[in-house]
């Protein structure tokens, strides 16, 4: 079900799998203040994609809306997005 809560929950599965791949001193707190990027996050450029993959999986899987943070026809240009990635397409790739 499309909740606040639901949505909540899938960020904090997706943070609990990013957390158990960083040290201690970099794991991030499961509240809607923790920051992502910028020198108060403890996520490096990898980290932060791994996240917003895991979190796109959740939020499908928990309310079954399908995002697709690399996409947005008309905002993101094609050749640019994380779909032509080959590296990107390797850890995660659905076609619509």
């Amino acid at each position: 079900m499309d909740t606040p809560e639901n949505t909540l929950a899938a960020i904090y599965r997706a943070i609990d799998c990013i957390n158990a791949e960083l040290s201690p001193d970099r794991q991030l707190r499961k509240t809607p203040e923790t920051r992502l990027l910028g020198a108060q996050s403890g996520l490096d450029s990898l980290h932060l994609v791994s996240l917003l993959i895991t979190i796109e999986r959740e939020i499908e899987d928990t309310i079954g809306v399908g995002l697709n943070v690399g996409r947005r026809t008309g905002t993101v240009d094609e050749r640019k997005s994380l779909s032509n990635n080959p590296v990107a397409r390797e850890l995660y790739w659905r076609p619509d």
